[in-house]
Order: C-alpha cells, then sequence, then structure tokens
C-alpha cells in the first residue's frame, strides 16, 4: 500500500471519507456538511505548497504549512483532517498517511508538526500511537456550543 498526492479525480472517494470523518466528530453540533466547501478546500490543497492532501485506498490526509505567528520564518505544519476507514486502519494506512505527512513536513522546513485527537475518536489508543512517534501534547483545546 502506498499513500500518493491526491488530485481532483479522486475528491468523490474523498468527500465519502470525509462525510465519516464528520459524522464521528462531533463537528455536526455546529456546522452542516457542505461538500462545496470542501471541494474548495480540496482545491487549494493540491494546488498550494502549503497545501497537502494524500489518500491512500482506504484513507486520507489533509494538512497545511503556515508560518507561527510569533516568527513569519518558523514553518508549522497542521493536520487538518485524519480518516482511515477501519479495513485500512486493520492494513497500515494510518501510519502510511503519517509517514508521509511527516516527510512533507520536514521537507516544508517545519520546526514542528501539530497533529490533531478529537474526543470523539478514540483519544487514548491515538495519543499512545502519537506518543510512540515522538509527539508531546502542547494543548488542550475547549469548545462550547454556542
Amino acid at each position: 500500500m502506498i499513500a500518493a498526492d491526491a488530485n481532483t479525480d479522486d475528491f468523490g472517494r474523498l468527500i465519502a471519507m470525509a462525510r465519516q470523518f464528520y459524522a464521528a466528530s462531533g463537528y455536526s453540533e455546529i456546522a452542516d456538511f457542505n461538500e462545496p466547501t470542501l471541494l474548495t478546500l480540496f482545491g487549494y490543497l493540491v494546488t498550494s505548497e502549503d497545501g497537502f492532501l494524500m489518500a491512500t485506498d482506504n484513507g486520507m490526509l489533509a494538512g497545511l504549512s503556515f508560518p507561527i505567528f510569533f516568527d513569519g520564518d518558523s514553518i508549522l505544519t497542521q493536520e487538518l483532517m485524519w480518516w482511515v476507514d477501519p479495513e485500512g486502519r486493520a492494513a497500515g494506512e494510518g501510519a502510511i498517511l503519517l509517514d508521509a505527512f511527516e516527510s512533507w513536513s520536514r521537507s516544508r522546513g517545519a520546526k514542528a508538526t501539530i497533529m490533531l485527537n478529537l474526543e470523539t475518536l478514540d483519544p487514548d489508543g491515538l495519543a499512545k500511537v502519537y506518543a510512540r512517534r515522538g509527539y508531546a501534547k502542547a494543548e488542550q483545546n475547549w469548545m462550547r456550543v454556542n
């Protein structure tokens, strides 16, 4: 199994995966699923040097690179959405995608890579994955639905 840069031909299946991510994420409390918005985002990610959109047979990882607001010369990369269907998880597709994202992050000269951990998506299991790969907890977000 290899990860490949996504292109517009992949957008249909990536939208289907994004729907699964959305359903599991808890974001439905604050926003509707809007396919045109995601298509715009995917288009940006595949055309911008600051965008990352990679796919495997059963998974995807989307991310960005950007300067840290304290120092415009220091680049960070951050995952926006990482989803792997259950059959892809068993086949190691999540690790393949994360390897590709970390490699891209290094190629961008990033000082750090930020990965997210939603409370609705096995936070304890994912925390163990991140810790094994050298990530440390850096921040917690708290959300209140208005």
